[in-house]
């Protein structure tokens, strides 16, 4: 009896601990739980105040998901188990509104990404294999250029939408697709998405279903899949002469202090030198855009205002330009610092008077930030083109359409991203400080020719636009057939 009541005691001895350890674990799930929501009302509150599409009634796509997103958020909030979680809570209610000016940044570590040795893509209608390590034998049975058909048995197109897009894609573009597609099979933390225990592929015109074994993505495998999710950041402003001809590289139109230097020694001898040689290329290549302040000159400035202005409505620098700007006493502070105090006090004015937008018209010949003159409009030597991918957005795809108006410029590589209605993006940092939002505060009104279209190239390059020696070599083709 003396051993049973000692063992008894023994017993609950050690169930204690663990009750004590459960419950800990329980109170810090729940605090994790309490701190991404605070964050998910801050983001919701922000939009409300301060963002263009929320004071946008038309936009019944984003006003939908801002009610029903916050409801699914919340559920998956329930389901948070550690700190990164929230990041992906996040991340779904961010990208259910299908804007690329809406996202977050994070600064809170996630886990480790692993990968089977292999990895897939959206290419297309279909989804196939771009990287396999050379050294894992149990993938022998599968090659660079088979089809993925399967993960977990789930049909790839549907563990696509409905575990891939919501997370990983804040827009539909085809850019943004192919990039949350890579993630099919990668296991980075996500929680809400089942981690890919089997794929199937068709491999030699026969379908194959391989158990997956995970290692680290490092190296060449990290590297290939780098290249699909974003764009090099290693490039800069450059000129150079290339086979009697100018290639500018103008990797954004946010350039820093240095490269504003080079940017500005260009634009002070385009017209009058660079225009001699037999062509000029503007490299666009990785370019999300910037400050029209950076874009606008350099045709104004080649082509001259005059000839601008014979092309009458054909071009929209004949256009009226028209914005709205997002009223509230949060984006005031930066709206002081862009314009003068004759806007400001109209700003404020209707700030006072309760107004959603603020409406901001003007004219490109009254831009005073030109940098150089704009008088000279005399024909000038150099054939002028436009190299892009599908990373061209915001500035750099007004940049490339507006070109594209003037006769003669040819337009050469892959097609833009879409171009949607809103712009310039916000920043907050939220509660938990683990990571920004951004989300945009104006509405482009006017011009509104082509928005919500890519831009095709009259040539397509169908290559990797990454690849320096033949992309040089394609342009250089074409370039060649055209002045001789």
């Amino acid at each position: 009896m003396k051993i049973v009541k000692f063992l008894t005691v023994l017993l609950l001895m050690c169930l204690l601990p663990l009750q004590y350890v459960l419950a800990e674990e329980k109170s810090k799930v729940k605090s994790f739980q309490d701190l991404c929501k605070k964050d998910l009302d801050f983001v919701r509150l922000q939009l409300q105040k301060n963002s263009a599409p929320y004071a946008n009634k038309t936009d019944q796509h984003f006003h939908k998901w801002y009610k029903d997103g916050y409801e699914y958020s919340l559920k998956l909030i329930d389901g948070i188990g550690d700190k990164d979680d929230c990041h992906y809570v996040m991340k779904y209610f961010i990208n259910g509104f299908d804007q690329s000016h809406i996202s977050i940044r994070g600064y809170i570590p996630l886990p480790t990404e692993m990968y089977p040795g292999i990895m897939s893509a959206k290419n297309g209608d279909g989804h196939y294999i771009f990287y396999k390590h050379p050294a894992l034998e149990y993938l022998k049975n599968v090659s660079v250029g088979d089809r993925v058909t399967h993960i977990n048995d789930i049909k790839i197109e549907e563990y696509d939408a409905d575990y891939l897009r919501p997370f990983y894609a804040n827009d539909d573009s085809e850019l943004t697709l192919v990039s949350a597609s890579v993630y099919a099979l990668i296991i980075d933390g996500n929680r809400f998405k089942p981690d890919p225990k089997t794929v199937t592929i068709i491999h030699d015109n026969k379908p194959v279903t391989i158990e997956l074994k995970y290692t680290e993505l490092s190296g060449k495998a990290l590297v290939s899949v780098k290249k699909l999710r974003q764009p090099e950041v290693n490039e800069s402003f450059k000129v150079e002469m290339v086979s009697n001809g100018v290639w500018i590289k103008i990797p954004s139109f946010f350039p820093t202090r240095k490269e504003s230097v080079y940017f500005t020694g260009m634009l002070s001898v385009l017209k009058k030198d660079l225009a001699k040689e037999d062509y000029i290329l503007f490299d666009m290549r990785g370019n999300r855009g910037g400050a029209i302040k950076w874009s606008v000159p350099i045709i104004r400035n080649l082509w001259g205002d005059n000839y601008i202005k014979t092309l009458g409505e054909k071009h929209d620098y004949n256009k009226q330009w028209i914005k709205k700007l997002r009223v509230s006493k949060e984006n005031f502070g930066e709206f002081q610092t862009i314009y003068g105090p004759v806007a400001s006090k109209a700003y404020a004015a209707s700030l006072k008077k309760g107004d959603n937008f603020f409406i901001k018209k003007w004219s490109i010949y009254e831009d005073e930030e030109n940098l150089y003159t704009n008088d000279d409009s005399a024909p000038f030597k150099a054939k002028v083109y436009v190299l892009t991918d599908s990373f061209c957005r915001s500035t750099c795809w007004n940049f490339v359409k507006e070109l594209e108006q003037i006769p003669g410029v040819v337009h050469l590589g892959g097609p833009t991203a879409v171009q949607g209605i809103y712009s310039y993006a916000k920043k907050d940092r939220a509660p938990s400080e683990h990571f920004d939002v951004f989300y945009p505060t104006q509405i482009r009104v006017k011009p509104e020719s082509k928005l919500g279209e890519a831009l095709v190239p009259l040539h397509v390059y169908e290559g990797n636009s990454k690849d320096e020696a033949k992309v040089l070599d394609w342009v250089l083709s074409i370039i060649e057939k055209d002045l001789s």
